[in-house]
């Protein structure tokens, strides 16, 4: 068995001086004590170990009758502790430079998680952006298809009333060509009228009132077309402007022809009229 002093770790031994504390009765060196007393520079002093107070009185000086004997077996328990220490310590060491190289592992993986983090979060801010992009888009999409679906319904009415005025045009056309003949046929019974006409003056003017009505029937019908011309939406007037204006342009003409076979009628019975009347001076 080894005693040693707590303070410098040295085994004590019958040369040198050792004391104890009467108050706490731990036992060191008397030089040790001292260069404590100094370098703590406490008043009262205390114990190195317990830091219980002590003083001149309390310290005791013990006289130690040591043997020597055999430390063999003290020196190879002591080289086994000092190389399991090594060990320990290099183990000790090994694991600190495991725990270095996770602590970077570590790190690296928390950099790479975050930068991993903020592209995920950029990628959410432009997913919801294309979202809502997607969303005008089809919104703008649904009311052009809506937009489309009216204005092909709106096409399809057009042309059904186009055809219809193209109809109606047919037959006003076919009705002023009938008026036309009528008139022409009508212009020779008058004529041969007013040849076997005699001096019967209230026949002629018979004659120029049957003429001023229908002259006044023609303007009438003439009207009545240009109203219902008239009528005809713009959009329908712009698709069927060519067709339209060839009708007016006939209709012009059938107008014209028919004024100017009314004015050479009324022409012929004026002259036949004064004529009757030279004859009859």
């Amino acid at each position: 068995m080894s005693v040693s002093c707590f303070i410098c770790l040295d085994p004590y031994n019958s040369d040198e001086g050792v004391v104890a504390l009467s108050g706490c009765g731990h036992v060191v060196h008397n030089d040790c004590l001292n260069e404590w007393k100094t370098i703590s520079r406490q008043n009262p002093p205390k114990c190195p170990l317990c830091q219980k107070r002590y003083n001149k009185r309390s310290i005791t000086k013990l006289y130690f009758h040591l043997e020597d004997v055999d430390n063999t077996q003290l020196n190879q328990a002591l080289k086994k502790q000092k190389l399991l220490s090594e060990t320990l310590q290099k183990d000790k060491e090994n694991l600190e430079t495991e725990v270095q190289r996770k602590q970077n592992d570590l790190d690296r993986v928390t950099n790479s998680w975050n930068i991993v983090y903020h592209e995920l979060n950029k990628m959410k801010t432009e997913y919801g952006i294309k979202c809502q992009a997607y969303n005008i888009i089809d919104t703008v999409n649904n009311e052009y298809l809506q937009s489309n679906e009216k204005l092909q319904m709106e096409n399809v009415l057009l042309k059904q009333e186009s055809a219809k005025l193209k109809h109606e045009i047919e037959e006003m056309k076919k009705k002023n060509l009938n008026l036309l003949r009528a008139s022409s046929q009508q212009q020779k019974k008058d004529k041969e009228f007013v040849d076997l006409t005699t001096d019967d003056d209230d026949d002629v003017v018979i004659v120029e009132n049957s003429k001023k009505n229908e002259v006044i029937e023609i303007n009438d019908e003439e009207e009545e077309v240009g109203m219902q011309v008239s009528a005809v939406p713009e959009t329908s007037k712009v698709a069927n402007n060519d067709s339209i204006e060839e009708e007016v342009d006939l209709k012009c003409d059938l107008n014209d022809n028919d004024e100017k076979n009314v004015k050479q009628f009324f022409e012929i019975d004026y002259n036949s009229f004064e004529n009757f009347l030279m004859s009859q001076i």
